[in-house]
């Protein structure tokens, strides 16, 4: 599943991701140019022509569309197995991709059962493979932030949708009165025959868009249309303010969640379980008084290869200080990195080591996991834990970076 989610997991992921983005440009490419787009015809005068009487440039576009069919079914297949459980196998794009690829197969059992081609199905086939392009959302990273974005802003927007749907129906009405009093029935009927029409017509000037099919002639029309430019423009300054904001919180999350997901990372290297995050921790605080600084912080983004720049390290500090004491406890530091974990619940059962408090009585100690695998506990304060050669040297590597950054923030 990792080869097939994070392609910068390995070469042969980032190759695999490789082929099948190509793979899904080209096929987008060929619909287009299967339909004459581009002034190129591409296909047969005669639909129901045999394939082996049929031109050069059909059975070309023919063999490339099976190699593509064939890259995504193999990688449909590796999805299909990969997945863990049957609500992640029936996820929306393993829909998409399963919707996309079954127009090849069911043009394979037509032409091996002998019916004539339609190209009417074929039409509407080529708007399924066109589904394809979702997997792109699916490869990008960052469109989980519009995801997410969108996702934060729908109950927001059920507001002003609300007030679309009154509106429009309400001056869609008034528009259509108005025309037929003053101009007439049978003049009226050319540009508002009926409701409808004006609810229309009100709906495209609310969105500021304006196709210029339906306009009033009548004063009183205009009056009332002037009146819905008004509300339109200020309608649309409210979703997008709410999508704008949303936004902005959503891309602050996903750098809090490339922060963790580096965390987590960096435990698998070592070997870590997320019951032993202690010695994540301790990595961490290199003074070793139980908390993390600002400094500390920093320098530890830095070993991980995090590089972030002065207001994203803030930002991200403070979502870490979650009681906003200015140092990051033990507990703090569990909920971000490890959210599943119920780090208050296992705390029953450790051994609550004595740490010196020396900057702030909010400041709680570092629990050490006795009884649990893997665990260093020896009673002794934190400081003076044994600690194996490689810890002990990232201690000091992490100190000297601390001291730069000091050097570099007395600068600033």
């Amino acid at each position: 599943q990792l080869f097939l989610e994070a392609p910068s997991s390995s070469r042969r992921a980032t190759a695999f991701f490789a082929l099948v983005t190509l793979c899904i440009f080209v096929q987008v490419a060929l619909i287009l140019v299967h339909s004459g787009s581009f002034s190129i015809e591409c296909r047969d005068e005669q639909p129901d022509a045999a394939f082996n009487e049929s031109s050069s440039c059909e059975r070309n576009v023919y063999y490339v569309y099976c190699f593509l069919s064939v890259v995504f079914s193999v990688e449909l297949f590796l999805r299909t197995i990969s997945k863990r459980s049957l609500r992640e196998l029936c996820s929306f794009l393993w829909w998409v991709d399963l919707i996309a690829i079954m127009p090849f197969y069911l043009n394979l059992l037509l032409l091996a059962v002998g019916l004539p081609e339609n190209w009417e199905a074929q039409a509407l086939a080529s708007c399924f493979r066109m589904l394809r392009l979702f997997k792109l959302f699916r490869l990008n990273s960052d469109t989980a932030t519009l995801t997410r974005a969108l996702s934060l802003s729908w109950r927001p927007l059920s507001i002003p949708l609300m007030l679309l749907f009154l509106g429009s129906i309400l001056l869609g009405s008034i528009i259509y009165a108005v025309e037929q009093a003053e101009l007439g029935r049978e003049l009226a009927d050319t540009t508002f025959p009926d409701v409808g029409t004006g609810v229309w017509f009100m709906i495209v000037t609310f969105s500021t868009v304006g196709y210029g099919d339906v306009s009033p002639k009548s004063h009183s029309g205009r009056a009332v249309t002037v009146f819905a430019i008004v509300c339109g423009v200020l309608f649309m300054a409210m979703p997008l303010s709410i999508i704008g904001n949303n936004f902005t919180l959503a891309w602050e999350e996903r750098k809090k969640l490339d922060a963790v997901v580096a965390l987590q990372r960096h435990c698998i290297d070592r070997g870590l379980q997320a019951r032993e995050i202690t010695a994540l921790f301790e990595e961490a605080d290199v003074s070793g008084d139980g908390t993390i600084t600002y400094l500390e912080f920093r320098a530890f983004m830095d070993h991980i290869g995090m590089a972030l720049k002065p207001s994203e390290a803030r930002n991200l500090f403070a979502a870490f200080d979650d009681a906003k004491t200015g140092v990051i406890t033990f507990y703090e530091f569990c909920h971000l990195v490890f959210p599943d974990l119920d780090v208050e619940r296992l705390s029953a059962n450790l051994v609550m080591l004595p740490t010196p408090l020396q900057k702030s009585e909010c400041r709680s100690p570092v629990p050490t996991m006795g009884p649990l695998p893997g665990n260093v506990a020896t009673g002794a304060p934190a400081a003076e834990r044994p600690r194996s050669p490689s810890v002990l040297a990232r201690k000091e590597h992490a100190k000297e970076h601390v001291k730069e950054l000091s050097v570099l923030a007395r600068k600033e």
